[in-house]
């Protein structure tokens, strides 16, 4: 299936006035023996979120991103990793932004796992 974030950020400085920040993910699975220089699966950014004039120390949190598909058929067992990036093409705040967490939603399986 897919997969969406949330992302947790602090700007580096404080600002009085409002600029756009936008994050990005993608995601890739592997099995055992799976050649890890492979494709990473379309990228999903969350919707630009907005500081308005705010202070360092202050947490932001994203919307959800739209649905990200991750590369590789991930199936039960395999290792799923992730590419989290700013994008600026999506953005205006001329500064580092400090990427602090992701949260990531998935479905899961009500089937219990033979592979345990």
């Amino acid at each position: 299936g897919t997969i969406k974030a949330k992302f947790y950020w602090k700007p580096a400085t404080s600002t009085t006035t409002t600029h756009d920040v936008q994050w990005g993910i993608q995601g890739t699975a592997h099995a055992d023996g799976g050649t890890i220089d492979s494709s990473w699966g379309t990228a999903a950014t969350a919707v630009t979120d907005a500081v308005a004039g705010t202070a360092a120390g202050r947490v932001h949190i994203s919307a959800a991103s739209g649905a990200c598909t991750i590369a590789g058929s991930p199936a039960e067992g395999e290792l799923v990793y992730f590419r989290v990036f700013r994008d600026v093409s999506g953005d205006d705040l001329n500064e580092d932004a400090h990427l602090l967490g992701v949260n990531i939603q998935y479905r899961e399986t009500a089937t219990a796992s033979s592979a345990w």
